[in-house]
């Protein structure tokens, strides 16, 4: 898997214009909506019971990745719902019904290591000071349902990239996190973009 740097504002001026203009054309013939939330109980209440289906169907074939519970999606959706921004998670709805998604989250990985991987006492405090002062967005999760990839679906996630980018000028560097070798098509479009994949993730097994 790989990882890419997002410079913020160079990704923001030279973003191509024509990803936004078919992104507008396939809300409007498709009926897609970009859903976002004010709170994180409605995204616990309304999104997390169709996530894992969702993600499964998404990314999951790519990668070769076994699929996600839907007790492995609470869990993690209880996890990540303590750091995360609700405006910065975005939901792709057709119909009503959830087909893709984007996540971004504020970068707390040096208030992590001020406070070495404790939460209490006085860890969480550092972690909640990363949060409010960090310049890092990292964007961990983008997908939507195979059956819509070939009507535009793509070009409408990446519009949202943009558009996460742009309405969030407090974000100056941004990370692409662990994009599938596999998934030559996301790598290739968004080195278009300017993302630089500077990292490189391997994950061993072993038989017992």
């Amino acid at each position: 898997m790989y990882s890419g740097y997002v410079d913020v504002i160079e990704t923001i001026k030279n973003f191509p214009q024509r990803v936004i203009t078919i992104a507008e054309k396939v809300r409007q013939r498709y009926g897609f909506e970009v859903v976002t939330f004010d709170s994180k109980r409605e995204i616990v209440e309304k999104i997390a019971p169709r996530l894992a289906e969702v993600y499964n169907r998404s990314l999951t074939h790519i990668a070769g990745d076994p699929p996600v519970t839907q007790e492995e999606v609470k869990d993690l959706a209880d996890s990540l719902l303590l750091i995360a921004d609700p405006k910065l998670l975005k939901f792709i709805m057709k119909d009503g019904e959830l087909v893709g998604f984007m996540f971004a989250f504020p970068d707390v990985g040096e208030g992590i290591q001020r406070a070495k991987g404790r939460l209490f006492p006085f860890g969480i405090f550092q972690i909640l000071l990363s949060l409010r002062r960090t310049k890092w967005l990292n964007f961990n999760g983008m997908g939507i349902l195979p059956e819509y990839q070939g009507m535009g679906g793509t070009a409408l996630m990446y519009a949202e990239l943009y558009n996460t980018l742009a309405d969030n000028p407090r974000f100056k560097h941004g990370d692409v996190v662990q994009i599938s070798e596999y998934n030559v098509q996301s790598l290739n479009e968004m080195k278009k973009f300017g993302i630089d994949f500077y990292k490189t993730h391997h994950i061993y097994k072993r038989d017992i």
